[in-house]
């Protein structure tokens, strides 16, 4: 559902967008997971030397719970996207936490240089790992295969779009 939500974000702000997508019915995560540090596929190469803030989409697969980490080395970006999304998204009940707090898993904090996120022109970007339970307030009731937003998905695109526009404008990244 990540892909879903990266469409709705690139569409709000009119930005330009990369998907690495698995497209079996199922098991996709085993088959194609490649690491954030790894990932070394020859378009995605290319096409991130040009940008200057790249912003990932990433599932938690093993947390159920309602949580978006928000990761990578752009510091004030980190911090105003947590802002942001607690601002608009605590009433859903999700929770947006800095992946890169000691109190959760380093794997999704986002923080080393050759992650993908952080290889943009500035070498910093902003990782959001969205946990089953967030994902599933944004498409509820639905199977990966069919998945039919509800109204909240705006919400948070416009939330992470308005985060980026900030970002962007203040420091040209």
């Amino acid at each position: 559902m990540t892909s879903e939500v990266t469409r709705a974000v690139a569409i709000v702000g009119a930005r330009s967008f990369y998907l690495f997508e698995g497209l079996l019915s199922r098991n996709n995560w085993n088959a194609f997971h490649i690491s954030s540090t790894s990932f070394d596929e020859p378009d995605f190469e290319v096409l991130v030397e040009k940008t200057a803030l790249v912003v990932a989409f990433h599932g938690a697969e093993r947390d159920g719970g309602r949580n978006i980490y928000v990761g990578g080395l752009h510091e004030e970006g980190r911090r105003l996207m947590v802002e942001a999304l607690n601002a608009v998204l605590r009433q859903l009940g999700i929770l947006a936490v800095d992946a890169t707090d000691g109190a959760v898993a380093e794997s999704i904090s986002g923080l080393h240089p050759r992650n993908l996120t952080n290889r943009g022109q500035t070498g910093r970007g902003i990782q959001l790992e969205f946990s089953v339970g967030a994902r599933l307030v944004f498409f509820p009731g639905k199977s990966r295969t069919e998945r039919h937003p509800n109204e909240h998905l705006a919400l948070l695109a416009e939330s992470i779009d308005d985060v980026l526009g900030q970002v962007i404008s203040r420091n040209g990244s």
